[in-house]
């Protein structure tokens, strides 16, 4: 069925897709965001879980995963310079956090006010990572650093900074939006437009 093309529509491909999205059962879903071409998704929906099994033409999906994979775990050069930031954690089924007590003296307010009069991003993104440090379990935290990151032109960065903020709040439609565009950004076409799609299921 999904192979027949003919004259269909963007709008048929959602409704079908939604359509058999709904109907599947989980090893199923996560065959069908391969398919998609974001096998991203599924790392961050079922971090227990391997990736699933490579689809027919979707070589080019996995190699995007693998390159944000090796980001992650340590090839960032934004990240290794803020080690505080703990984003290492970012795909483990527990977050291993010690216990931070302290508030961050209205930092984030503060980063806030700046970005949204869009100027001096060096000083957003440093007030947002010394947020970050004293309570990195906040998803708009993370979500703000991602906006930051493209704003300042580290789209795989951001990436990164969405999946954290989506790993501690998975159904936040703004951060999958985040992690959408900075895919885009960051030349990841093919997690680029499965996440569009993925939104369109999500909105069905």
């Amino acid at each position: 069925q999904l192979s027949n093309r003919e004259n269909r529509t963007e709008e048929d491909w959602g409704n079908l897709l939604t359509e058999t999205y709904q109907k599947c059962d989980e090893t199923s879903r996560q065959n069908i965001l391969s398919f998609l071409g974001c096998p991203l998704a599924n790392v961050i929906l079922r971090p227990d879980a391997q990736p699933g099994p490579q689809v027919k033409d979707s070589q080019q999906a996995w190699q995007e995963l693998k390159e944000f994979l090796r980001l992650l775990k340590g090839e960032s050069k934004f990240f290794s310079s803020h080690p505080s930031l703990c984003v290492h954690e970012c795909l483990k089924d527990q977050f291993f956090f010690p216990a931070w007590d302290k508030d961050d003296d209205g930092k984030l307010e503060e980063a806030k006010k700046l970005y949204r009069q869009g100027k001096d991003l060096p000083q957003i993104l440093h007030l947002i990572c010394e947020s970050i440090a004293c309570n990195p379990i906040v998803e708009e935290k993370w979500r703000y650093l991602g906006g930051a990151l493209v704003a300042s032109g580290q789209p795989k960065d951001a990436a990164i900074a969405y999946v954290q903020a989506l790993r501690l709040s998975p159904q936040n439609d703004k951060a999958w939006e985040g992690l959408q565009k900075a895919c885009e950004k960051a030349g990841w076409s093919k997690h680029a437009e499965g996440l569009r799609w993925y939104l369109m299921l999500n909105a069905n």
